[in-house]
């Protein structure tokens, strides 16, 4: 599944962006850290997560802290 971080909403949480995506994706935080900056910068960030219920944990979460974000299914 790719998950494409579009941009973010006033109230947006930068520190937990980058936590979830060291915890549920284990993704690094030098990684991590880039993708939130690149948002903040206006660019999107395409996410590869091949686990179907971690992207979904992921999703649930980026929801709750003003996130936008595209899904697109990979079959």
């Amino acid at each position: 599944m790719k998950i494409i971080l579009k941009d973010w909403k006033t109230g947006f949480e930068k520190v937990t962006l980058t936590k979830l995506q060291i915890n549920i994706l284990g993704i690094s935080l030098r990684d991590a850290e880039f993708n939130v900056d690149s948002i903040l910068n206006g660019d999107e960030v395409i996410l590869n997560v091949e686990d179907e219920f971690l992207a979904q944990k992921f999703i649930e979460k980026i929801s709750e802290i003003r996130v936008n974000f595209q899904i697109f299914e990979i079959t």
